[in-house]
């Protein structure tokens, strides 16, 4: 009997584990192993070694990562992906590393609200005040976005649990630098329901 009881908990334990545990990542190519394959916009391949400098490739110790050049305007890479079986909120996030010559433009111009870092949903496309942040549209053309402060030089982890998704065969999600100079080096995107 009291094996009956240990291995019905096991199983028990063991099916409720597999609930718990995180969902697959929904994007394509969130590792960069087929280089860019799958991602459009201002983003660039390049190789990050473990002390944050720039390698040539992988075979100089370098991991690939995209990077986003600051200008006087800003820029964003993005990927649209199937969303036909997801609910109507996700799990968005991304590791993000400014350069050691990144500094945001304090230009008024560069900016159209006032936001520096949380979760936002507005009715209109905007550029916040904040270093970065993630974007996608929500239900009735309502904008998300989750803000982020950086540190020059060290990873941030930007996580965004958004709801009121609207119901669609595809989503995109936008990782966005604002105007200014230096870059910002991402890993790790993730997406799940």
């Amino acid at each position: 009997m009291k094996a009956v009881l240990a291995m019905t908990a096991l199983a028990f334990f063991l099916g409720a584990g597999s609930r718990l545990l995180p969902a697959d990542p929904v994007l394509h190519n969130a590792d960069l192993a087929n280089g860019l394959g799958g991602w459009h916009g201002d983003g660039e391949l390049t190789y990050l070694k473990s002390d944050g400098t720039e390698a040539d490739d992988a075979s100089t110790g370098g991991v690939p990562v995209i990077k986003l050049h600051l200008s006087g305007e800003p820029h964003a890479v993005y990927q649209e992906y199937d969303t036909r079986t997801m609910p109507a909120k996700q799990q968005i996030s991304v590791e993000a590393m400014p350069s050691l010559d990144f500094k945001r433009s304090k230009d008024p111009s560069s900016s159209t609200i006032g936001w520096t870092s949380g979760t936002y949903y507005w009715s209109d496309l905007v550029l916040p005040k904040a270093d970065f942040w993630i974007r996608g549209i929500g239900t009735d053309f309502m904008w998300y976005y989750q803000l982020a402060s950086l540190k020059q030089g060290v990873w941030t982890k930007v996580a965004g649990h958004f709801e009121r998704l609207s119901p669609s065969e595809t989503h995109t999600v936008n990782f966005c630098v604002p105007a200014g100079q230096g870059s910002v080096y991402l890993r790790n995107p993730f997406v799940a329901p």
